[in-house]
């Protein structure tokens, strides 16, 4: 059985990884009309089967993908 601080430091690295790469597509795109972007949840989502008591609501992650996309001036949004 892995422990959950192994699999902890699992996601943290690939959460990493996957940051870097919505930051390089970003700026290797950004010439060619394309725009990258990437939203950060942290918690539970409402409407889940994980999303309980004080999880986040599903506008709030809508609006965050809607307001990153007109901006267009930021790569990462974060929800918490």
């Amino acid at each position: 059985m892995r422990s959950s601080r192994a699999f902890t430091a699992g996601i943290g690295l690939a959460n990493a990884a996957k940051n870097k790469l919505a930051g390089l597509l970003a700026e290797r795109l950004k010439s060619e009309g394309v725009y990258v972007g990437e939203v950060v949840i942290y918690g539970t989502v409402k409407g889940t089967p994980s999303g309980g008591e004080g999880a986040i609501d599903p506008s709030r992650v809508a609006g965050a993908f809607w307001d990153l996309y007109q901006a267009r001036s930021d790569t990462r949004a974060a929800i918490t």
